[in-house]
């Protein structure tokens, strides 16, 4: 979609439709097509839906709410699957002793969240504690789990935020063993999470999540980082809004969550001012201009450059990280992947020198 495709009043009007209040300011008039297909895409029309059927039963059977509809129902039904399958996953991990926290939207559909059917998830992201990736992946595989992607090479998929990708139980799951990759801008190595946990019960299923402070700077940063890396979803501002909605003192909380990586400030200010859009009573005039603030979201909302932009973050992540022989032997796989990669990566048999020469080159 071209920047025309996305004027800012329809992003404005999406955005009040999401706020967290008992009112839609009138904006439901707006409510077109445009805006149930941005709804869609940045993972916010099931929320929006909640919310008009619980302000007013007439938006029940609205025909032009359907998709949103269908979309509630969906991520209501795919939720309970999901809480099953982690379920299995935490038993299977507690055999080996290996403690599980829920991740972003497992755990945001779970504790943040009030209702499990307005919060999608494509995934679902879980953290074990750091060093315990494979061996974590290891025992999933066993279970009978499918692998969906290899890596390109074992160091890479040990450095990384989270090992390969797997299919348990028709489920796409990420075993995280560390919040962000260990070269990643917003990486900490100082802070165990699992001492900043909490425990919460949903369903009567017992689900660690982080604190409301780590899983502030968890959200933030998420969204900082993928805004370098090529777009924002709305959905991911929803989430930042619906957690610091929930402390008292937002100032304070806001503080605290960019004192965890004071160097990211600026970045992480940027999200908060982003997310602070979605809070009606918030007074942000004493801190910024919102049509510029929404001038930035609504820019950010079109994916641009994203693979190029990749591949840049991949090499200054090698870069920055720590030792030096982790660096050559990351930087080698960079270009020359192992062969089970080329071969996935490809869909070829074949390994020849052709394709790493394809890959150098990316054409």
């Amino acid at each position: 979609m071209a920047n025309s495709e996305y004027p800012l009043y329809k992003v404005e009007t999406l955005i009040k439709l999401c706020w967290l209040g008992n009112t839609t300011t009138g904006v439901d008039a707006n409510i077109d097509q445009d805006i149930i297909a941005l709804g869609l895409q940045h993972g916010v029309g099931a929320w929006c839906y909640s919310r008009l059927i619980s302000i007013d039963s007439k938006y029940a059977n609205d025909e032009l709410l359907l998709p949103w509809k269908k979309l509630y129902i969906q991520t209501s039904i795919k939720y309970q699957q999901k809480l099953k399958v982690f379920t299995q996953i935490k038993k299977l991990f507690l055999k080996d002793n290996i403690s599980v926290i829920a991740l972003k939207g497992m755990a945001l559909a779970s504790g943040v969240y009030k209702d499990e059917g307005v919060r999608p998830m494509g995934d679902m992201d879980l953290l074990v504690p750091e060093g315990e990736g494979m061996r974590a992946l290891q025992i999933l595989l066993k279970a009978g789990a499918q692998m969906t992607v290899v890596p390109r090479s074992v160091l890479h998929e040990e450095v990384h935020s989270h090992v390969r990708a797997i299919l348990f139980h028709g489920i796409l799951i990420e075993i995280h063993q560390r919040l962000f990759s260990m070269g990643g801008t917003f990486y900490i190595d100082s802070i165990d999470l699992f001492e900043h946990s909490i425990n919460i019960t949903k369903q009567g299923v017992n689900l660690q999540i982080l604190s409301d402070l780590h899983m502030g700077y968890h959200l933030v940063a998420h969204a900082a980082s993928n805004i370098v890396g090529g777009g924002l979803r709305l959905g991911w501002l929803l989430d930042v809004a619906l957690l610091w909605n929930q402390v008292a003192d937002k100032n304070k909380y806001m503080l605290d969550v960019l004192a965890v990586k004071p160097c990211l400030k600026k970045e992480m200010t940027r999200v908060f001012y982003m997310a602070s859009l979605f809070l009606p009573n918030l007074n942000r005039s004493v801190l910024f201009e919102e049509k510029e603030v929404l001038q930035d979201i609504s820019s950010l909302m079109i994916v641009s450059k994203v693979e190029e932009k990749h591949r840049v973050i991949n090499i200054v992540e090698i870069l920055r990280t720590p030792g030096l022989d982790k660096k050559m032997k990351l930087l080698w796989r960079e270009f020359f992947p192992v062969a089970e990669y080329m071969r996935y990566r490809y869909k070829t048999h074949t390994v020849t020198p052709w394709l790493y020469f394809k890959r150098i080159f990316r054409f």
